[in-house]
């Protein structure tokens, strides 16, 4: 009983580890391209997020993307940005709009971020759903290691698309029905 119990604490400090590790080694690739390069989804889709911003951008929604997507995106943008820019840099709301102004890719940058943040909670979802099927934790580890390192998971998670959350909807709804 103690030792089962013991081996279920290492195993789920195991996947926390992997997914902090799956986090930061992805962090690091998150600038490629910038601000030269943006995938066509990325802008259709910062133009989705952004128009929930339309007293402010000007911009007319249209109706491309999900209701949720663009909003959560930008939810999360603001919060990361009030993190790293008001709490960590100690700028004020001029600076940050002039500072966004002047570089509109970190507008892109941050919704990276959040792309990222979102996979990472979809792999978590995939781990939770291997588990509630009693899958052998090995199996479990080594499916959670290939799905982490695929070229799925790495066009999603380096892109700020609707894609992200399409798959962390994906998986909660497997998860919870």
């Amino acid at each position: 009983m103690i030792e089962d119990r013991f081996k279920n604490i290492i195993f789920k400090f195991f996947i926390f580890l992997f997914l902090i590790y799956f986090f930061l080694i992805n962090f690091n690739k998150l600038s490629f391209g910038l601000p030269f390069f943006l995938d066509a989804d990325e802008s259709a889709f910062m133009k989705s997020t952004l128009s929930y911003l339309s007293y402010i951008t000007g911009i007319k929604p249209d109706l491309i993307d999900p209701i949720y997507a663009p909003i959560f995106n930008l939810l999360l943008i603001l919060k990361f940005v009030f993190l790293n820019e008001v709490i960590i840099n100690s700028l004020d709301f001029s600076q940050i709009k002039s500072k966004f102004y002047f570089n509109p890719e970190l507008f892109v940058y941050y919704g990276r971020i959040v792309s990222l943040t979102i996979t990472t909670i979809s792999i978590y979802f995939l781990f939770l759903i291997l588990r509630k099927l009693k899958i052998n934790i090995y199996l479990i580890s080594l499916s959670l290691f290939i799905f982490s390192n695929s070229l799925v998971t790495l066009s999603i998670s380096h892109v700020n698309g609707k894609n992200s959350f399409y798959l962390l909807i994906f998986l909660m709804q497997i998860y919870f029905f």
